[in-house]
């Protein structure tokens, strides 16, 4: 099942894909090509007649060409799901208008909706679609520059997604998104084994960068000399030209 795929490699998003993974209903990587390529698989997959989700299809397939037709959509599913009580149904609703509106560089206007499908997901009660939910208004308040909010969020995503058994790149991602606020050596440690265990070279390289350059930051040269080259070594394994720069600029910053 694909929910975040971090990493803006669309490479490996194709793989998976190939192998038969299955598009997960809160996709949105920010990426947009990665997102129209979720888009067209997911649209590939059979929907129900059900007149809400026809709606959040219409959505999806209007998103990136006519976004605002496309959040008018998601709106009256939104709608139509509150006055039907189908929760999960408005959760997915939700988080459409409010992908449209983070597309949109609407940021104030985008978390209300993920806000509200924050306390939806809580009284339906699945830890992974809470975990997910959390972790998409943690970004939002990342993104603004509000890493006080963002922080709480990401560790109890991060919480959530330790005590659901999580997919290891679920647990990766959400370490990831918490150490960038924290900064801590031993949760990018975690995060850079489970993108090795889980075969994703790009992650494994962007977060032995951040280890090196914390390496670099306490005096360890050795050490950080020998994160430099296991990012190198995973950027070149991930044939991603803007992970090989990353790597360089690094070792640039860091003499």
């Amino acid at each position: 099942m694909i929910h975040h795929p971090r990493p803006a490699h669309r490479e490996i998003v194709e793989t998976l894909l190939a192998a038969g993974a299955k598009v997960g209903d809160d996709w949105f990587t920010g990426n947009r090509s990665i997102d129209e390529l979720l888009l067209r698989v997911r649209l590939d997959q059979p929907e129900d007649a059900d007149p809400i989700h026809e709606l959040v299809r219409r959505g999806r397939r209007a998103r990136f060409e006519r976004p605002e037709e496309a959040r008018e959509l998601f709106a009256e599913a939104a709608m139509q799901a509150r006055q039907s009580g189908a929760k999960r149904e408005l959760v997915e609703a939700l988080k459409g208008v409010a992908q449209i509106d983070r597309d949109l560089g609407r940021p104030a206007a985008a978390q209300p909706f993920y806000e509200e499908a924050v306390a939806v997901c809580r009284v339906i009660g699945d830890p992974l679609l809470l975990a997910h939910t959390v972790r998409h208004l943690g970004d939002l308040h990342h993104d603004d520059g509000r890493d006080d909010l963002a922080e709480p969020l990401y560790a109890e995503a991060l919480a959530l997604y330790r005590a659901s058994d999580a997919p290891p790149l679920d647990l990766a991602n959400a370490l990831s998104s918490i150490a960038v606020v924290t900064n801590s050596a031993a949760l990018w440690e975690e995060a850079f084994h489970l993108y090795v265990k889980t075969n994703v070279p790009p992650g494994a390289a962007e977060t032995a960068i951040r280890l090196a350059k914390l390496a670099h930051g306490n005096g360890d040269r050795d050490g950080a000399q020998e994160w430099l080259r296991i990012a190198s070594a995973a950027a070149e394994a991930s044939g991603d030209d803007d992970v090989r720069r990353k790597v360089r600029a690094a070792g640039v910053e860091m003499g």
